[in-house]
């Protein structure tokens, strides 16, 4: 399963995903073959509030992204 970790406002970072409650029908993408499921599912999320320092390592930097690991 692959799962694109991203960010929002309104919800934060997802961290864990803790269970699956539904996944649907799958849609075939014209041209590529790729199937793409919606799913519903339950999760642990991190979000930071506005003005908040985290301490990280920065781990990995290239073109379009800085990746790094939190510290606790």
């Amino acid at each position: 399963m692959c799962i694109l970790i991203s960010c929002s406002g309104r919800h934060g970072f997802v961290v864990a995903i803790t269970g699956i409650e539904n996944i649907g029908k799958g849609l075939i993408r014209d041209g590529t073959g790729f199937v793409t499921f919606p799913v519903k599912y339950q999760c642990v999320v991190f979000r930071p509030f506005k003005g908040e320092i985290l301490e990280a390592v920065v781990t990995m930097v290239n073109k379009a992204t800085v990746f790094y690991l939190l510290l606790s």
